[in-house]
């Protein structure tokens, strides 16, 4: 009889959580972003002043899904998922100590 693997996941973070289906569409946007802006998958990180422009880009798309857009007209992708890049884009530059 062997004895059983051990692996120490104590204190990391539970990505097997994250809902899939939802983190596709995430990706599909960020595919069509590098698509239309730029390939190089850091160039939301050095677009001059980001803080401002992707909260201001936050908001339309959550105003668009708000007043019933399930589809962004642009991308053909749902509304919420470009709200999640957003959000992401904020989250990473705020963490990285830029535009504070």
């Amino acid at each position: 009889m062997t004895t059983p693997g051990r692996k120490y996941d104590g204190g990391k973070s539970d990505l097997a959580l994250l809902p899939f289906d939802a983190l596709l569409e995430v990706g599909h946007v960020l595919g069509f972003g590098a698509a239309k802006y730029d390939d190089r998958s850091d160039n939301w990180a050095r677009v001059e002043g980001g803080r401002d422009k992707y909260t201001s880009a936050l908001l339309r798309h959550v105003v668009a899904w708000r007043i019933g857009e399930r589809v962004d007209p642009e991308s053909g992708r749902h509304p919420l998922a470009h709200v999640v890049c957003c959000a992401l884009f904020l989250l990473a530059r705020e963490l990285r100590g830029v535009d504070v």
